[in-house]
C-alpha cells in the first residue's frame, strides 16, 4: 500500500470550492450595490451670481463655462462635478485676467449632489482688480 501526501487528495477538491465561494461573495456585493470599483464622482447643479459692478467675461468655474455674466446677473444652472468649495475660477474684466487654480483637493470632500451658487465679487480699480468667491448651498 502506497501512502499519498495529504495535500494531493485535498487540493483538487478545495480549489473549486474557494473559487465558487469567491464568485458568490462578489455577486452578493454587486447585488447589494457594494462595488469593488470606485463610484463616479457626485455632480451638482451649479450657477454663478455676479455681485460686483463689472462684467465677468469668459467665466469658468470648475468644469462649467458660463460665458459673460453681467453685474447683478445670475447664470443658469449647469450640472458638473465633482464640485469643491475651492473649485477653480477664471474670468476676464476688461483686459485683466483673474483667476484661482487650487493646488489640489487633498482632504476636501466634494459638495453633495445639491444646487449651489458661486457668488463672485470683484473689487478695486483697473488694473488692480481683486475678487472673492462664496459658495451658497441651496
Amino acid at each position: 500500500m502506497q501512502l499519498r501526501d495529504s495535500l494531493d487528495s485535498i487540493e483538487p477538491e478545495v480549489t473549486p470550492r474557494v473559487a465558487l465561494v469567491f464568485a458568490l461573495v462578489c455577486l452578493v456585493l454587486v447585488a447589494l450595490g457594494i462595488a469593488v470599483w470606485p463610484h463616479p464622482p457626485p455632480t451638482a447643479a451649479v450657477r454663478v451670481r455676479n455681485i460686483s459692478s463689472v462684467t465677468l467675461q469668459d467665466l469658468s468655474v470648475g468644469r462649467g463655462h458660463y460665458g459673460s455674466v453681467g453685474p447683478g446677473v445670475t447664470s443658469p444652472y449647469q450640472t458638473w462635478g465633482p464640485v469643491y468649495e475651492t473649485s477653480g475660477v477664471s474670468f476676464k474684466v476688461g483686459d485683466q485676467q483673474l483667476g484661482f487654480v487650487p493646488e489640489d483637493h487633498y482632504n476636501e470632500h466634494p459638495i453633495s449632489p445639491v444646487s449651489v451658487t458661486f457668488e463672485i465679487d470683484v473689487t478695486g480699480e483697473a488694473p488692480q482688480f481683486q475678487f472673492t468667491t462664496k459658495v451658497v448651498r441651496e
